[in-house]
């Protein structure tokens, strides 16, 4: 396995839940390199897209 990919999911709260993966990505990351493995972040809708409260949509999301 050379690549994972994390999508970022969804959260009632926005600021939350990218806070939330973006901790997920802090601590997997040092463990991820050492094996080599790549960590693909995957976008999606916007966040207010028909209710679903997505995150990952925009590119300020992947900058935390």
């Amino acid at each position: 396995m050379r690549e994972i990919v994390l999508h970022f999911g969804t959260h009632q709260n926005r600021e939350q839940g990218i806070e939330f993966t973006a901790e997920i990505r802090k601590h997997a990351s040092p463990q991820l390199e050492a094996s080599n493995i790549k960590i693909l972040l995957e976008n999606h809708y916007s966040y207010d897209y028909k209710g679903l409260n997505e995150l990952g949509g925009e590119p300020a999301d992947f900058l935390k």
